[in-house]
């Protein structure tokens, strides 16, 4: 009656995760210049259990398209009228990953 039980570390959470980058837009005081670029890559991996012996054994963590690495874009700054950015563009990064 109280169902199936499944061994530490085989719950959704153990199982997915996400790697963000924020990139904040602000001015000398800390004000909101601009609003924040945000990208996010979302890693999952599947597990599986021996019903006999209780071993767990994991998959590679994948990207949602089966890639092992995602990918941050490079971003330009914005331009504000009467304001220089200190950096007009953030480096993009091609090798995103998560290794729990």
């Amino acid at each position: 009656p109280n169902g199936a039980e499944y061994p530490v570390g085989t719950a959704l959470g153990d199982l997915t995760e996400q790697v963000s980058q924020t990139i904040q837009y602000l001015y000398k005081d800390g004000s909101t210049a601009k609003p924040d670029n945000v990208q996010a890559v979302n890693f999952s991996r599947n597990v599986t259990v021996d019903e006999v012996n209780g071993t767990v054994v994991y998959t590679d963590w994948l990207t949602d398209d089966g890639a092992v690495t995602g990918r941050f874009e490079a971003v330009d700054s914005p331009l504000i009228t009467g304001y220089t950015a200190d950096l007009t563009s953030v480096a993009g990064n091609p090798a995103v990953s998560w290794r729990g």
